[in-house]
């Protein structure tokens, strides 16, 4: 009850809303993770971990900074032989999706240098959007990343999952280039969990 609460706050509800009745088999398990590197021993053994102990149904890597084929072998005996990706720019950036096609369906829709837009779907539930993002440091274009996403999200009316690292920050009080950010989010009528 403490729990449905919290995320009744988080989400803006009225308390007296009640939350969805799902299944359980409901829930899917994403994991994402700004890996600031993903091309050495180190890594490999703390992705293996990961996936043993949270068993992910779909994967999200950013900040790569190697290209997807370097590890190829290694998450297709993990079990994620299905993916979508953006390889880094020089050793900037990268965005990798990946997902073990027997637990999920995802199609990625539109892929940038940036950020990778997919449709996540399981039999018996709507069709979601998944937005894995690795914004760039270079304020012009990630302000270019922001108004991409933004009309993506007008022009779309499923459920969106906007996660990443954004090179940014929500709150003025931290950093003050967040100002396209906070806008883009207000105006998409984004939920910032603040995560």
């Amino acid at each position: 009850m403490r729990d449905q609460m919290e995320v009744k706050r988080l989400v803006g509800w009225n308390e007296l809303i009640p939350l969805p009745n799902l299944p359980i088999h409901f829930s899917m398990i994403c994991l994402i993770w700004n890996c600031k590197g993903a091309c050495n021993n180190v890594f490999k053994r703390n992705m293996s971990e990961l996936i043993f102990t949270h068993n992910p149904d779909v994967l999200v890597l950013v900040e790569t900074k190697v290209p997807l084929s370097t590890l190829n072998d290694f998450f297709s005996k993990k079990g994620f032989t299905t993916n979508s990706f953006s390889d880094p720019v020089g050793c900037s950036g990268g965005v990798w999706v990946l997902w073990n096609p027997s637990n999920v369906t995802v199609s990625a829709v539109e892929v940038t240098n940036q950020a990778t837009d997919a449709t996540i779907s399981r039999v018996d539930y709507e069709e979601w959007i998944f937005t894995a993002v690795y914004g760039s440091s270079n304020p012009s274009c990630r302000d270019l990343m922001w108004y991409d996403l933004q009309e993506r999200a007008n022009n779309d009316s499923k459920a969106r999952l906007l996660t990443g690292d954004f090179n940014d920050h929500a709150e003025s009080s931290k950093k003050r280039s967040f100002q396209r950010g906070a806008h883009f989010l207000n105006s998409c009528n984004f939920i910032d969990f603040g995560v």
